[in-house]
C-alpha cells in the first residue's frame, strides 16, 4: 500500500502509530503483471501491450505481426521491433545454368557448350567423303 493517488481506490487504514491515513490498494496486471491502482485497472487494460486482442473468430492472440517483415512479436516487442525494422532485400539465389541433352550422345552440356559439341561430337553422323554419283552418268553393263 502506498499514499492514495485516487479517490475511488483510496480507504482509511490504521497506520502503526494509531493515526489514519488515506492509502490506495494496487492490483497487479494479469497480462503484463505491473502494479496499478484497482480503480484504474480498466484504463490499463485498454492501454496493456500484453493483453491478448481478438483476431475475430474467438481466438485470442498474444503476438502481433510486423507489416515490414511479417514476423510475429510479443505485443509488447511489437512497436519496438516495427521502429527498427529492416526488412532484408531478398538475395539473388544461385541457379545452375541448365543442361541441355546432346541430339547425338545423350551426354548435357550447358546452352553456351552444347552448339560447339554438336558440333564436333564423336557419335554425330558424317556425311559421305566420296564423290556423288552423277545423275547422267549410267552403270557400264557387260
Amino acid at each position: 500500500f502506498s499514499f492514495c493517488l485516487s479517490k475511488r481506490s483510496c480507504r482509511l487504514v490504521t497506520n502503526p502509530v494509531g493515526k489514519f491515513e488515506n492509502v490506495v490498494a494496487y492490483r497487479s496486471c494479469i497480462y503484463c503483471h505491473d502494479q496499478y491502482p484497482a480503480d484504474l485497472m480498466e484504463d490499463h487494460y485498454l492501454v496493456c501491450r500484453k493483453m491478448p486482442i481478438s483476431s475475430g473468430n474467438d481466438e485470442y492472440e498474444s503476438h502481433g505481426t510486423c507489416n515490414r517483415c511479417g514476423r510475429k512479436f510479443p505485443f509488447n516487442e511489437l512497436t519496438d521491433h516495427q521502429r527498427e525494422c529492416r526488412p532484408q532485400i531478398p538475395r539473388r539465389i544461385y541457379t545452375p545454368p541448365r543442361l541441355m541433352r546432346c541430339t547425338y550422345c545423350t551426354n548435357k552440356f550447358s546452352q553456351g557448350q552444347i552448339h560447339d559439341h554438336e558440333k564436333s561430337c564423336p557419335k554425330k553422323p558424317r556425311s559421305c567423303i566420296e564423290t556423288p554419283i552423277s545423275m547422267h552418268s549410267s552403270p557400264r553393263r557387260t
